[in-house]
């Protein structure tokens, strides 16, 4: 979106410069969530009061503080990096559509056209920042818990497998919203 309304001309993307972009993103991707595969494993064998065997995923980290400084990365990494390159796109895409009432006299000012273009910069504005608003509300609460799992033992919560599923499928439901 962003290279698409602030640079209109530009000619797109060359296939090397797309293929690059793409294995950069897996490339931090893998090396972002590989801390897991050393810590991840499975919990011993419990049998639930209806007599199913269960095995939980658990994360079993050598302290509670790698654990601490891995989700605080993530959230780094996965909302406030995000949150930073969505507020700096949409700011530049509103500068470039913006009006710019210099380039106009006072009589052109309140031309239908002028109007027309200054009430559509505001609805474009507006919508940019429910995108961004969208985005954080819904991402916020899935980087706190994680983080909370660290710092506070939210773990003994009775409810916090309701909770923690709610949380996720607000963090999910973003990818249908936008």
């Amino acid at each position: 979106r962003y290279v698409a309304i602030v640079y209109p001309m530009r000619p797109a993307c060359k296939l090397r410069t797309t293929i690059g972009a793409i294995v950069t993103v897996w490339v931090a991707a893998l090396v972002i969530s590989s801390p897991i595969l050393m810590v991840a494993g499975l919990s011993e064998t419990y049998t639930t009061q209806t007599g199913e065997h269960w095995q939980l995923c658990i994360e079993d980290w050598p302290s509670e503080r790698h654990g601490t400084i891995y989700s605080i990365v993530l959230m780094l990494c996965h909302y406030w990096l995000p949150v930073a390159l969505i507020v700096f796109g949409y700011s530049r895409i509103s500068c470039a559509l913006r009006v710019n009432k210099d380039l106009y006299s006072p009589a052109q000012l309140v031309s239908q056209q002028v109007i027309e273009k200054t009430a559509y910069q505001k609805k474009m504005v507006k919508m940019f920042s429910v995108v961004i608003l969208t985005f954080a509300i819904s991402w916020l609460p899935l980087n706190v818990i994680n983080i909370l799992y660290f710092t506070h033992d939210v773990g003994s919560f009775r409810h916090i497998n309701h909770v923690n599923y709610m949380i996720k499928l607000l963090s999910y439901s973003h990818s249908a919203i936008n």
